[in-house]
């Protein structure tokens, strides 16, 4: 506000009037409006005052709620630890009633078993279902055949008959024109001539199988690689045949000399025991070349073989079909006809065509086990004897 100096009663002092009324105008229109606002403030404040008191209403209903809630968490919580007490007293009681590993174990092995069993029990009442099956089968053929049977001999009671007119012989006069004549092939003094033609072979046999276990038939130092398969194979069986060659000398002067044994052809003897110790020998090495040391075993397994296969036993021909179809393949088979040729001059003293048989199998086995036999090689200083004498 601006003040003018002037003398009372001026102009100037009426216009001055005239600002302030119109300032004090403006003030109060400003108050109206602002008492307006307060009134409407006001409103607004009552609004909210109400609604805050609808809030906590709410949240003391609320709060009631949460209380009654904690109240029931309360007694549930209670509940469940009594419930985990009784669960915790069941699994002690439980974990005390549950058996030692060791029965577990032997239940499970048991279960395990009868699981087993009860699978074989189920094969072996397929198996009886299948033959009782075959049975009914066979007493449905059995009948039948019965029945065609009883007709049979029904058939031939009715074909004879009832009366037969025998004449009045004498059975003397009928066996009187018969006559028996034995003829002797290969005469031998005794028994034990007889049978010793299938027991030398045997005993050379044995000492093949025996040299199996004093030499290594098929280890050779390292430093012999370089050799041929021949070679190797060769070289190889001359120790052990020098071995039953030796037996095959001891085992004539026992049998010549000891024994009084009657020899035919002494030197075809000779010659027809000394290849077949060569021949045993090279066997048993083809064996534990192809086999290793199962070869020793079916080494012994095929000497019973060819014993039961050669007649020296019984005659061949009354022993089975199986035998009776190895009998020509067999060594042994030839080697006990030959020893008998030379010993007692038997099969018409044919000892040169027995002797080819026999020798064949040697010049087929030699090659062969020494070509497609496995042999070992181990290092020079590990190569050691079969046989520890120290």
């Amino acid at each position: 506000m601006t003040w003018v100096r002037s003398t009372p009663g001026s102009p100037c002092q009426w216009v001055r009037h005239c600002q302030t009324n119109c300032r004090l105008q403006s003030g109060l229109h400003t108050a109206s409006e602002g008492g307006g606002q307060l009134v409407q403030g006001l409103a607004r404040a009552n609004v909210s005052g109400r609604q805050l008191s609808g809030g906590f209403a709410q949240v003391r209903d609320n709060g009631l709620r949460m209380s009654q809630g904690s109240q029931r968490v309360s007694e549930g919580v209670v509940r469940l630890t009594l419930g985990v007490e009784k669960i915790s007293e069941g699994v002690h009681s439980m974990s005390a009633r549950i058996p030692p590993p060791a029965d577990l174990d032997a239940f499970s092995l048991g279960v395990t078993r009868l699981s087993q069993s009860t699978s074989q029990l189920s094969t072996g009442l397929e198996q009886l279902d299948a033959g009782a099956v075959r049975l009914q089968k066979g007493l449905g053929a059995l009948a039948d055949g019965s029945r065609d049977l009883a007709s049979g001999l029904k058939k031939l009671d009715d074909a004879l008959p009832t009366q037969l007119d025998v004449p009045d012989i004498n059975p003397a006069a009928y066996a009187s024109t018969v006559v028996t004549e034995v003829q002797v092939a290969a005469p031998v003094p005794n028994n034990g001539h007889a049978f010793a033609s299938n027991l030398v072979p045997l005993s050379l046999w044995m000492g093949a199988v025996m040299t199996a276990f004093l030499f290594h038939l098929r280890k050779l130092p390292h430093s012999l690689q370089i050799m041929g398969p021949w070679v190797l194979g060769t070289g190889k069986v001359f120790i052990p045949c020098v071995m039953v060659f030796a037996q095959v000398l001891v085992m004539l002067l026992m049998l010549i000399a000891l024994l009084d044994l009657q020899v035919a052809h002494p030197v075809l003897l000779l010659i027809t025991l000394l290849t077949s110790a060569v021949i045993f020998v090279s066997i048993v090495m083809a064996l534990v070349l192809w086999a290793g040391d199962v070869g020793k075993v079916l080494g012994v397994l095929f000497l019973i073989l060819q014993f039961s296969a050669s007649g020296a036993l019984i005659p061949i021909q009354l022993t089975s079909g199986v035998f009776q179809a190895l009998h020509p393949w067999m060594p042994f088979t030839w080697v006990i006809k030959t020893i008998k040729i030379a010993m007692s001059d038997a099969y018409d003293g044919h000892w040169l065509s027995h002797y080819a048989r026999m020798l064949l199998t040697l010049v087929v086995l030699m090659p062969l086990s020494a070509y497609t036999g496995r042999w070992v090689f181990v290092p020079d200083d590990a190569y050691e004897p079969a046989l520890d004498i120290s």
